[in-house]
C-alpha cells in the first residue's frame, strides 16, 4: 500500500514537475519560448514512439521469415536453367592433337629449366634481363604442368585446349612485339633465340588447332 502511494506521488506530482523544470532550463538556455520547447519536444517524442513502432514491426520474426521467402523465390526463378552450351564440353582428343600437345609440353619444360635455373648465364649470353627470363621459366613451369596433363588424357576440355592455341599464338606475337618496342636490347644471339622460340611457338599453335579439328564428337561434360 505504501509503495502504491508513493508511485502514484512520485508520477502525479514528482515527474510532471521534473518535467517542466527540464522544459524552462531548456527553453532559457535555447533563449527560445517555453511553449515552443514543449511542442517541440513532444512532436519528437512522437516520431521516436512511430519509429520505434516501425522497427519493431520491421524486426518481427515472422515478416522477416516473409521477407527472405519472397527474396529466395525471386532469387532462383532469376538463376537460369543449365543449358548444354553452358556446360563445359569434353572432345576426344585425337592422336595428333595428343602430340602436339606433348611436343609442346617438352619444348616449354626445357625452356622452363633454363630459364629458371640458369637465368644469369642466359642474360648474359642474350644480353636479355636476368629478371625476365626467371619470371618467364617459372611461367613456362605452371605451363607445362598444363599442357602435359592434357596431353595425357583422352578426353579434353575444348576451352582449355583453346586456351593453349590462343595462348600460343599470343606468345609469338608478344615475342615479336618486346623485339619491335625497344624495351630490352639483346645482341644478335638473344634476337636469334626471341624470334626462334616465336616461331616454334606459332607452329605448335597451328599444330594444336589442326589437331583439335580432328578430334572426336563433342560430349557433355
Amino acid at each position: 500500500m505504501i509503495a502504491l502511494l508513493l508511485y502514484r506521488t512520485v508520477t502525479d506530482h514528482l515527474v510532471p514537475w521534473a518535467m517542466a523544470l527540464a522544459t524552462r532550463m531548456l527553453a532559457r538556455s535555447l533563449n527560445m519560448p517555453e511553449p515552443l520547447v514543449h511542442s517541440t519536444g513532444d512532436y519528437v517524442v512522437a516520431q521516436v514512439t512511430a519509429f520505434e513502432h516501425s522497427v519493431g514491426r520491421s524486426l518481427c520474426p515472422f515478416r522477416i521469415a516473409r521477407l527472405l521467402r519472397v527474396w529466395w523465390r525471386g532469387w532462383t526463378e532469376f538463376i537460369p536453367e543449365p543449358t548444354p552450351t553452358m556446360e563445359t564440353t569434353m572432345i576426344d582428343a585425337s592422336t595428333f592433337l595428343r602430340r602436339a600437345l606433348l611436343a609442346d609440353a617438352i619444348f616449354s619444360g626445357i625452356a622452363a629449366l633454363g630459364f629458371t635455373f640458369g637465368a644469369g648465364a642466359f642474360a648474359s649470353l642474350f644480353n636479355l634481363p636476368e629478371a625476365l627470363l626467371r619470371e618467364t621459366g617459372l611461367f613456362l613451369i605452371a605451363y607445362t604442368a598444363l599442357v602435359g596433363w592434357l596431353a595425357s588424357r583422352a578426353s579434353v576440355a575444348k576451352p582449355l585446349v583453346l586456351l593453349v592455341v590462343v595462348g600460343n599464338a599470343a606468345w609469338t606475337v608478344g615475342s615479336i612485339a618486346l623485339l619491335l618496342s625497344g624495351a630490352v636490347s639483346p645482341n644478335l644471339a638473344g634476337e636469334l633465340m626471341v624470334v626462334a622460340q616465336a616461331i616454334a611457338t606459332g607452329v605448335f599453335a597451328e599444330l594444336q588447332y589442326v589437331g583439335l579439328r580432328r578430334s572426336g564428337s563433342v560430349l557433355a561434360a
